[in-house]
């Protein structure tokens, strides 16, 4: 890959040119693309590496706020903070946004939350991101064929396959209403089947919750990324935050670059926002008082959950929705859809490891997931496998979202975020904002949102606030992406005038026509 050839660097981008240098070699000018509309700054750039000289002296500049962390809640975050007027910094271990384990493995499946704990941070940032969605999504330059289609606009089915399972369904239900879905329905044998031909037989009934949607998975952190550069942002990509050292009004971090332990530098700043995502416990512990260690309130327990995705023939009968099975404490269990990009995907798995960055999907993962696909939708047997790949959840010890403010060391944690956080991102970056304007401008501390009912917060979108001074170009549709990718050939695309990796599997299938 070509960020991956050139060598140890610290990745900058700052807008809309390009510049390359490495740290080993002279600097090397990269093709520079003009960016298609204005950004907020004339003279960003996008570079690769830094002199020697900044390597020693360090950033002079205090930002506003620093986020660790580019996966999709880190953009989110960042973008949310750069809009309403702050100096933000962010900070990549990886190359590329959205490269992380947990926002490049998800399903790109937007929840609703109706089985989220009752009474969680969770339940009512989910219930609030779903009316922030839509102004914001256009915002960013996604449209309705980045967000749904035609087979997918249908919503999810939770389906029961045995009497024992029925009874829990109806649980699901009552869950549904009582989060408020009043257009949740019912399905017996004869409503499923008629609605719903590609479903096996052998289903009993279902619950219908038409909120659930398909959003394309990697377009969403590059656009929240975008919209935060347009506003200001710095990202620093394949660097790691090693150290923070809190004082009266700033926090210093020391950041390493990837590959060379020896190049390191320190950067200011007046707030610091963990969204460390499967190494959040780890950025916690970084933080520190007058040498004495903060015990991280929590601990992050990886668990794997693996993908296939097939290739359907020719005029197949697909899922016209989300196949669900009736969700556990621990998981939801596989589920069955089509995803934007016409793969049939079939997934995840749930297991619990040690590892933050094994990813392997497993032959036994292979047949249990094939098998279950076919029980559910008898078409996989008909479907080619393209490809499988998996994504780690960053769980914790609690069911809940870890989310925290120390208002002595100005540090905000955005934790625990298992997986929902695609679904959540909207209203988890609205938040985090509120307190950040409650540790930069000594504002009131922001509450949760309150609780609306799903189908009333579907009905009532909102208005994006604070308006954002610039929005995004809109996003072409994916087959127009598709070719520029193939015609390219090395997993990158341009968007906005930038170059960007493509590091979601399912985006990296679809558009490489597998």
């Amino acid at each position: 890959k070509k960020l991956e050839t050139q060598g140890s660097r610290m990745l900058v981008v700052r807008g809309g040119h390009e510049l390359a240098s490495r740290m080993s070699m002279a600097c090397a000018l990269l093709k520079i693309v003009p960016p298609p509309h204005r950004f907020s700054s004339a003279s960003r750039t996008l570079t690769r590496g830094l002199s020697n000289e900044n390597c020693a002296t360090g950033s002079t500049e205090t930002v506003d706020v620093a986020v660790i962390g580019a996966g999709v809640v880190g953009c989110a975050v960042a973008r949310a903070a750069a809009v309403s007027g702050y100096t933000v910094s962010v900070y990549e271990r990886r190359d590329a946004v959205g490269s992380a384990a947990a926002s490049s493995g998800n399903s790109g499946l937007g929840h609703t939350g109706y089985d989220a704990p009752a009474g969680s941070i969770e339940e009512a940032l989910l219930r609030r991101s779903i009316r922030l969605r839509p102004a914001l999504f256009h915002s960013l330059g996604l449209r309705e064929h980045h967000v749904g289609t035609s087979l997918t606009a249908a919503g999810a089915l939770v389906v029961a396959w045995s009497p024992d399972e029925e009874e829990a369904l109806e649980q699901v239900l009552i869950a549904n209403h009582r989060a408020g879905d009043t257009d949740v329905a019912w399905w017996d044998q004869a409503l499923l089947r008629r609605n719903e031909p590609a479903l096996s037989h052998k289903a009993v009934a279902a619950v219908h919750c038409p909120h659930e949607v398909v959003v394309e998975a990697w377009l969403l952190p590059i656009a929240y990324a975008h919209s935060a550069m347009q506003h200001g942002a710095t990202f620093y990509f394949e660097t790691a935050v090693t150290d923070v050292q809190t004082s009266t009004d700033h926090t210093t971090l020391t950041i390493q670059q990837a590959h060379d332990e020896c190049n390191t530098t320190t950067h200011r700043a007046r707030v610091v926002v963990n969204c460390g995502g499967l190494y959040g416990d780890h950025v916690e512990a970084m933080r520190s008082q007058d040498g004495g260690d903060v015990e991280p309130p929590f601990t992050i327990a990886p668990r794997k959950g693996s993908f296939l995705l097939f290739d359907p023939p020719r005029n197949a009968v697909l899922p016209q929705h989300i196949i669900e099975r009736v969700p556990t404490d621990r998981t939801k269990g596989p589920i069955v859809w089509v995803n934007l990009h016409g793969h049939l995907v079939v997934g995840p798995t749930a297991t619990d490891q040690v590892s933050r960055e094994d990813r392997a999907v497993t032959a036994t993962e292979c047949a249990a997931l094939e098998e279950f696909g076919r029980s559910v939708c008898p078409v996989v047997a008909e479907c080619t496998m393209v490809g499988t790949y998996a994504g780690l959840r960053p769980g914790t010890q609690f069911r809940d979202y870890q989310l925290s403010i120390d208002q002595q060391r100005r540090w905000i944690t955005l934790g625990g975020i298992r997986s929902t956080g695609v679904s959540a991102s909207p209203a988890l970056a609205e938040h985090a904002c509120g307190l950040i304007a409650q540790l930069v401008d000594k504002l009131d501390p922001p509450p949760l949102p309150s609780l609306v009912g799903i189908s009333a917060a579907a009905g009532d979108p909102l208005p994006l606030t604070p308006t954002p001074k610039y929005h995004n170009q809109a996003i072409p549709p994916l087959p127009h992406l598709k070719r520029e990718f193939q015609a390219r050939n090395d997993d990158h695309l341009t968007l906005w005038g930038l170059e960007w990796r493509v590091a979601h599997p399912q985006t990296l299938f679809g558009f490489s026509g597998l």
